[in-house]
């Protein structure tokens, strides 16, 4: 403490173009973008794991970790990151050490694959952030034994899928 704690290491300039987050922000043109590092071993993951006839537990953590940064540009792709998810979620419930690659689940990788691979990552106005959602648009969505429950949050109305 004092004048003999200060660090002058410790301390950065203040910037308005940044890395923070996993995402580059640039704050005088209003825009984020992921970075295409992550967009390389994004494309890398999903190669290697479509050649899998066997998913481990571990792969599923790697290829979802590498996906999030995916969902904050293209909101559409969320309930293909809950589909993987869930199978994760599903192996850990019943302590298997991971899932076979199904059909179902090889297309949704090729459908990643294919988002990955034919589209320019240019990035996303900030101002697309600058609203709250209504409780309209908000739906829980719960996996459970064989069954789906969708809610309406606002509704509080139940959709049960055996």
């Amino acid at each position: 403490f004092g004048s003999d704690g200060w660090h002058e290491g410790k301390f950065t300039t203040w910037s308005r173009v940044f890395h923070a987050v996993g995402i580059d922000w640039n704050i005088p043109d209003e825009y984020i973008t992921v970075p295409q590092r992550k967009i390389d071993k994004l494309r890398s993951v999903l190669a290697e794991t479509l050649g899998k006839a066997f998913l481990s537990r571990k792969r599923l953590d790697s290829v979802i970790g590498v996906l999030r940064h995916v969902i904050s540009f293209i909101p559409i792709t969320k309930p293909f990151i809950q589909r993987l998810t869930a199978v994760k979620n599903r192996c850990r419930s019943l302590a298997s050490a991971g899932a076979p690659m199904t059909e179902f689940l090889r297309k949704d990788l090729q459908w990643w694959q294919t988002l990955v691979f034919q589209t320019e990552f240019a990035g996303m106005p900030m101002n697309l952030f600058d609203h709250t959602k209504a409780f309209d648009e908000i739906w829980l969505v719960t996996v459970a034994r064989n069954t789906i429950c969708i809610t309406s949050m606002k509704l509080q109305e139940r959709l049960l899928l055996k």
